[in-house]
């Protein structure tokens, strides 16, 4: 029971360490993936995206977005939970 003692006591830091650690291992493996990227053919794939598919995925966001709020509010109000709107639509 001293190992599970221990891994209480420092469970905050150990979890603190095992997300730096993994945080590391992404940024890693981001860098390793950008090194092999064509900005000029990312650039030209960016521009080339017809402007009514960039506001259709805009749109898209947004009610997302709005869905999201309302199942937030419903869920605040099934938990009997005041919060204000601020709150709500900020998520914080």
């Amino acid at each position: 029971q001293n190992w599970r003692e221990l891994l209480s006591k420092y469970r905050q830091p150990i979890g603190l360490a095992v997300m730096l650690l993994l945080f590391s291992l992404a940024l890693i493996a981001c860098r390793h993936m950008l090194v092999e990227m064509d900005w000029y053919a990312l650039h030209d794939s960016l521009f080339a995206v017809p402007l009514p598919a960039l506001g259709g995925a805009l749109l898209a966001a947004i009610v997302g977005y709005i869905i999201l709020m309302g199942y937030e509010l419903s869920a605040s109000r099934y938990a009997n939970v005041d919060l204000p709107i601020k709150t709500l639509l900020l998520g914080g």
